[in-house]
């Protein structure tokens, strides 16, 4: 079973900068490139684009 946490996205935030949040707290992907993250976040969520709005997105959790 995969286990995910909701991130809140600012107004402001861009996948990059989230990815890089990821990155540095969570233990599932602290070995993996950025771009790598991104294109996770991006179809867990069935984004399409780069562009994102405020709200949640869904992110693996490192509770599993």
């Amino acid at each position: 079973e995969i286990n995910y946490i909701e991130f809140t996205v600012s107004s402001n935030d861009t996948l990059w900068r989230i990815a890089n949040i990821v990155k540095e707290n969570n233990i599932n992907y602290n070995n993996k490139d950025v771009r790598e993250i991104i294109f996770e976040i991006k179809q867990i969520n069935n984004l399409l684009g780069g562009l994102i709005g405020a709200g949640m997105l869904k992110i693996i959790s490192n509770i599993c």
